[in-house]
């Protein structure tokens, strides 16, 4: 292991996360190689350009995973957002695999009043917001109160807002397409 590659912590030494991520690529499908750089990517988007360095450090060795590792960072540019959660990232899954346009992530959204939040997916040129609700966030009475009360506020600006719970997008897939697709539709 090449000693850019090391790093300490509490005086231990250790790989870097991003050669870490490279180490565990070995043997793994690229599906999973795509959710483990994307969690590290939303948890520290500059990961990216040290994803890149190692790349190169590695590129020349045949090793195991380089060639996924390799595909999942071609994918990805220094502005990449990653989705942050599970869910966000089998929304946009299903969002690729049906030739929708790939929509804007985690993008704030402001009002005449200042900020009104962060939202999951955005298409500026449809005025469409895609919020997808996990239930740590969205499931008690406190949380959808707030979601509304926002909604209500994005509505105000003239977006749509279209929210999809995690049993829409696993257990119902077709219908959050076809919804998504009359939205995108009859915005244009």
């Amino acid at each position: 292991i090449l000693d850019t590659h090391r790093t300490k912590v509490d005086g231990i030494p250790c790989a870097t996360v991003a050669r870490a991520l490279f180490d565990d690529a070995r043997g793994q499908p690229k599906w999973r190689v795509e959710q483990r750089v994307d969690a590290a990517l939303a948890a520290r988007p500059e990961l990216f350009g040290e994803l890149v360095v190692i790349l190169d450090d590695l590129a020349a060795s045949g090793r195991s995973g380089i060639v996924h590792m390799r595909d999942v960072i071609n994918e990805r540019h220094d502005a990449y957002r990653a989705p942050t959660t599970w869910l966000e990232a089998r929304f946009l899954d299903l969002v690729r695999s049906h030739g929708i346009a790939e929509p804007e992530r985690q993008v704030e959204i402001f009002g005449r009043h200042g900020r009104i939040g962060t939202v999951d997916f955005w298409w500026p040129a449809a005025r469409l917001v895609v919020e997808t609700d996990g239930g740590a966030f969205h499931n008690s009475v406190t949380d959808r109160q707030n979601d509304e009360r926002r909604d209500r506020q994005l509505e105000q600006q003239g977006l749509a807002v279209l929210r999809f719970s995690w049993i829409d997008v696993v257990h119902r897939p077709t219908s959050v397409v076809r919804m998504l697709k009359n939205a995108l539709r009859a915005a244009a």
